[in-house]
C-alpha cells in the first residue's frame, strides 16, 4: 500500500507532503484511523485543532478582524480538516494491464466518525486564548503571536494591535508611571471607603484589571468579582468594561436566568466556547445558585452539554464578574466573591459632570497598549521580587489567587486589597444571619438545655425564613421547624453584636435524635445548643444532657 504519492496535492509551505489515504481500505478502519491521525499530526502545525477539556476543538479566525473563534469538532468540521490534511484517493486497477491508478476521493463518513471516536487524541492542549501578551506559568511574558506549547496559550492579537515593550528591570519610575495611568482610568468612580479614606473596593478593582495578565500563574480558581452599588447609573457596567478592556477588548454580559438549571446551561456553553469573561449583568434578585457556587471552586466544569449526553469537562479559566444594585447573596456565594462597591454622592449619578474623560471607553480603546503596558509593569515588578507573601487576607478556596494578587498589589504600593471581605460576609442577606439570630434567642431562653421543636416554635415564628409552611396548624409548623433543625445538625453559627464587635457568640446546633431516654419527651426528636466561646449569658439547666 503506498503511503506517499508523487501526485499528491502540495502541502502548505514548510509542511510535509500530504500522505495518501486510500478509501479502498474501507474495511480496515484501524489502518485508516492511523493514516488520518498521521496526516493530522503532520499538517496541524501551527496547530488549528486542539484537545480542550474532553473535546476536540478547532480554532479558526474571523475573516474581518482576525479574532479567534472556537468550534467544537463536529463531523462536518472534522471532514473538512481531513480533506485538507490528507490526499484522499481510491485505487483503480486496470483488469487488462494490471496498472494501478490513484483516483481522487473524499473522506468517508464512517472514517470521520471513527477518527472522532479515537481513544487516544494526539493533539496539543489548549488552555485559553488571549489577545494581549500574558505571563506564562513559568513567569515569562508571552509576546510571540501564535500557539505557545509550554503554556497551552494562543496569543492572537487583534488586527492592528501592537504591545509596548516592557523594561527588562522595573524601576520605581516605571511603577509610578503605570499607577498614574491606572488611576487615570478609575479616578472618577466613587468607590466605597471608610472615614480615613481607605478603600478596599478601589484596590479590588485594580486586582481585576491585573488578573487576566497573570491568570496562568494561579493554580485553581478565582472568585466572583461583585460590582455593587445602591442605585442604577452608578457606573458599575462602565467600570467593568473599562477594567477588562485592556486584556480582552469588548466584552458582553448576560442577564441572570430565572432558574438555576438555565444558569448552568449558560455557564456550560460559555466554558465550552472558551469565553474569557463570564459576566452576569444587571442582577435584580437574591443570588442563591448552587451551580454558580460549584463552578466558582471547580478547575474543570463537568456539566452536560446542551442537546447531547456528553459532559463538557471544560477547563475553567474564565474571569467571573457580576453587576447589580445592592445584590444579596447566600453565604456560600458571598464567600466565593470579592466586593467592588460604588457609592455615588448624588441621587442622580447618571447626571454627574466634570469627568476627566467624557468618553472613558473611547479613551481606554485609544490607550489600550499603554494600559496593557501598565499592567505588565506592575505584574513584572512583583515577579521580579519573587512574589513575596502578602500581608493581605487569604481567602479560603482561593489561596493561590489571594497570594499572587495580594503580592502584586502590595509590591505596587496598594495595601487595602481584600480589606472588605469580612464585611461582605457579615452583611450578606443569608441563611447564616437568620440562623445566628435564632441561636442567640434560643440560648437566651433555654441555655444548653435539651429542647423540642415545640419549645422553639415561638422563637422561630418571630424570625423570617425558618418556618417553611403557610399552614395554620400548629403541628404542621412544628414539623417544619423540626425538619429545618435536623438539617442544621452540627452547624456552627456566630452572632456578632453590631454595637460591640467584641461580644461575638458562637454556638453549635446538635440534633440528639429521637428522645428514648426521657430527657425531654419520649418519642419526640430533641435538640441542644452548645456554646463554643466560654461563659455566656443565658439560663442553663443542664437537664441531664451531654454538655
Amino acid at each position: 500500500m503506498p503511503t506517499t504519492s508523487s501526485g499528491a496535492q502540495a502541502a502548505p509551505s514548510g509542511k510535509p507532503p500530504l500522505i495518501d489515504i486510500d478509501i479502498g481500505l474501507y474495511f480496515d478502519l484501524p489502518t485508516l484511523n492511523r493514516l488520518c491521525w498521521q496526516a493530522i499530526e503532520e499538517q496541524n502545525d501551527p496547530p488549528t485543532i486542539f484537545d480542550y477539556g474532553s473535546n476536540m476543538v478547532r480554532v479558526r479566525y474571523d475573516f474581518h478582524d482576525d479574532s479567534p473563534i472556537i468550534q467544537a469538532m463536529s463531523e462536518s468540521i472534522m471532514r473538512h480538516e481531513l480533506s485538507e490534511m490528507g490526499h484522499w484517493v481510491r485505487t483503480k486497477i486496470d483488469k487488462k494491464t494490471g496498472a494501478i491508478d490513484l483516483l481522487e476521493a473524499r473522506p468517508l463518513k464512517d472514517v470521520v466518525q471513527n477518527v472522532i471516536a479515537s481513544r487516544v487524541i494526539p493533539l496539543p492542549r489548549l488552555n485559553r486564548i488571549v489577545g494581549v501578551p500574558v505571563f506564562a506559568p513559568d513567569k515569562t511574558l508571552i509576546t510571540e503571536p501564535g500557539y505557545n506549547k509550554a503554556s497551552g496559550i494562543i496569543y492572537a492579537p487583534s488586527r492592528g494591535y501592537k504591545s509596548l515593550s516592557v523594561p527588562d528591570v522595573i524601576t520605581n519610575t516605571h511603577i509610578d508611571d503605570a499607577k498614574k495611568l491606572i488611576e487615570e482610568l478609575i479616578c472618577d468612580f466613587p468607590f466605597a471607603c471608610d472615614d480615613a479614606g481607605d478603600s478596599p473596593d478601589h484596590d479590588n478593582a485594580i486586582a481585576l484589571l491585573l488578573l487576566p495578565f497573570v491568570r496562568d500563574l494561579i493554580e485553581g480558581q478565582t472568585p466572583l468579582h461583585l460590582f455593587d452599588a445602591p442605585m442604577p447609573g452608578s457606573g458599575k457596567g462602565l467600570l467593568t468594561q473599562c477594567l477588562l478592556w485592556p486584556a480582552f477588548g469588548g466584552i458582553t454580559g448576560f442577564s441572570l436566568p430565572a432558574h438555576d438549571d438555565e444558569l448552568r446551561k449558560t455557564i456550560t456553553a460559555m466554558l465550552v466556547a472558551c469565553r474569557p469573561v463570564i459576566w452576569i449583568d444587571n442582577v435584580t434578585r437574591p443570588i442563591n445558585s448552587e451551580g454558580l457556587s460549584s463552578v466558582l471552586t471547580l478547575d474543570v466544569w463537568d456539566d452536560r452539554v446542551l442537546g447531547g449526553s456528553v459532559l463538557a469537562n471544560a477547563k475553567n479559566r474564565a474571569v467571573w464578574v457580576m453587576t447589580g444594585n445592592n445584590i444579596t447573596l447566600t453565604r456560600d456565594n458571598a464567600r466565593r466573591s470579592i466586593r467592588i462597591r460604588l457609592i455615588p454622592q448624588t441621587d442622580k449619578p447618571e447626571e454627574r459632570k466634570g469627568f476627566k474623560h467624557k468618553n472613558l471607553k473611547g479613551w481606554v480603546k485609544q490607550n489600550r497598549a499603554e494600559l496593557v503596558w501598565a499592567a505588565h509593569v506592575l505584574c513584572k515588578n512583583a515577579i521580579q521580587q519573587q512574589l513575596p507573601m502578602p500581608k493581605s487576607q487569604i481567602v479560603g478556596s482561593y489561596e493561590p489567587w489571594s497570594e499572587i494578587m495580594g503580592s502584586i498589589l502590595e509590591c505596587s504600593g496598594y495595601s487595602q486589597f481584600l480589606g472588605n471581605h469580612r464585611v461582605l460576609l457579615d452583611n450578606c442577606n443569608t441563611k447564616a444571619q437568620t440562623l445566628s439570630l435564632f441561636a442567640l434567642r434560643w440560648f437566651e431562653d433555654f441555655g444548653d438545655s435539651v429542647v423540642t421543636a415545640g419549645d422553639l416554635l415561638k422563637i422561630a415564628e418571630s424570625i423570617d425564613g425558618i418556618i417553611n409552611t403557610k399552614s395554620d396548624i400548629e403541628q404542621a409548623r412544628k414539623s417544619s421547624l423540626g425538619s429545618w433543625l435536623k438539617s442544621q445538625h452540627e452547624i456552627i453559627t456566630e452572632y456578632n453584636d453590631s454595637n460591640d464587635p467584641s461580644l461575638t457568640q458562637s454556638f453549635r446546633i446538635i440534633d440528639l435524635g429521637i428522645d428514648k431516654k426521657g430527657l425531654r419527651q419520649r418519642g419526640v426528636r430533641i435538640f441542644q445548643l452548645e456554646p463554643l466561646n466560654g461563659s455566656l449569658n443565658g439560663s442553663s439547666t443542664n437537664n441531664g444532657t451531654l454538655f
